[in-house]
């Protein structure tokens, strides 16, 4: 309930963090979460000036990377001046004078101009509730493929609603921009007479990182050893071009793949150059079931 602290969502929210800091001058913020709206908002929190801490309650900031490739991201935050506060919890905030202060559950305290809550999304599914809609994981909506609920006539799309992952072929909930699109698309589809279907989510994703680009495709190590696949993966630092010609920035690329049959599970890389072109190839490359 204090004015100081936010959480960001819509445009609306964004709009009134920004006039925040120009109406009080802030110089800081804590930022509660290492997903991708808390790095993303560190890195133009900074732009703007201000002195950063992400609080993360996990040993690394975003979840979708293996242990070690996520190094490479701690250092370029803090290259960039954000302070990082791993493996702790926020328990309290409370206002003094003209900050905030937060207690961390080691009994430590920061204090900050104001707070960013970005500690994940949850679906936001109350009026599927009251339609008496038949609801999945985390309360998530049910769908077939046809972005069908349990209802006749009633469709949804989007991080509300319960899809199959398209590797482990388990339900899942991948909040994200791309295959929210494509179920709207397939639902109007449907709705307009065709025969539209949804075949599942891998999760691709790419996010900038101050110069650094980080994208990812398919399962990391803990999601296959979470769905029981024994795996194999290799590493390796290509140039984001010929290594003849100048200019080329090394990447580091790790790819996972089945041990049995070579099947591509997933990928991910940490670069500056040409890394979101990789990723799309191998995107497509695991769609296909290429080895």
């Amino acid at each position: 309930d204090s004015d100081t602290i936010f959480t960001l969502r819509t445009v609306e929210d964004t709009l009134q963090i920004y006039d925040h800091i120009k109406t009080t001058a802030a110089k800081s913020a804590i930022i509660v979460g290492g997903g991708f709206i808390g790095i993303e908002t560190a890195e133009n929190l900074r732009r703007l000036g201000l002195d950063i801490t992400i609080v993360e309650a996990a040993p690394q900031v975003l979840s979708i990377l293996d242990v070690d490739m996520v190094p490479q991201v701690h250092s370029v935050l803090r290259k960039n001046g954000t302070n990082l506060i791993l493996k702790s919890s926020v328990t309290a905030f409370e206002k003094s004078e003209n900050k905030i202060t937060a207690t961390l559950e080691n009994g430590n305290k920061i204090s900050a101009d104001f707070v960013l809550l970005a500690i994940g999304v949850t679906p936001d599914t109350v009026l599927a509730e009251k339609a008496r809609l038949k609801t999945g994981i985390k309360g998530s909506i049910l769908v077939n493929d046809r972005m069908e609920t349990s209802a006749p006539d009633i469709f949804a799309v989007g991080d509300a609603v319960e899809i199959e992952h398209f590797i482990t072929k388990d339900k899942a909930l991948i909040p994200l921009a791309g295959p929210a699109n494509k179920q709207g698309r397939i639902a109007a589809d449907n709705i307009a007479g065709g025969n539209s279907r949804y075949k599942g989510s891998q999760g691709s994703s790419v996010i900038k990182l101050f110069d650094m680009t980080i994208a990812t495709t398919g399962i990391n190590e803990l999601g296959a050893s979470a769905a029981g696949i024994e795996f194999e993966k290799v590493i390796i630092s290509p140039s984001s071009h010929a290594s003849y010609y100048p200019g080329g920035k090394v990447m580091t690329m790790k790819v996972i793949f089945e041990k049995e049959t070579n099947r591509i599970l997933g990928a991910q890389i940490i670069g500056f150059d040409g890394v979101d072109k990789r990723i799309d190839v191998i995107a497509t490359a695991i769609r296909y079931g290429m080895k």
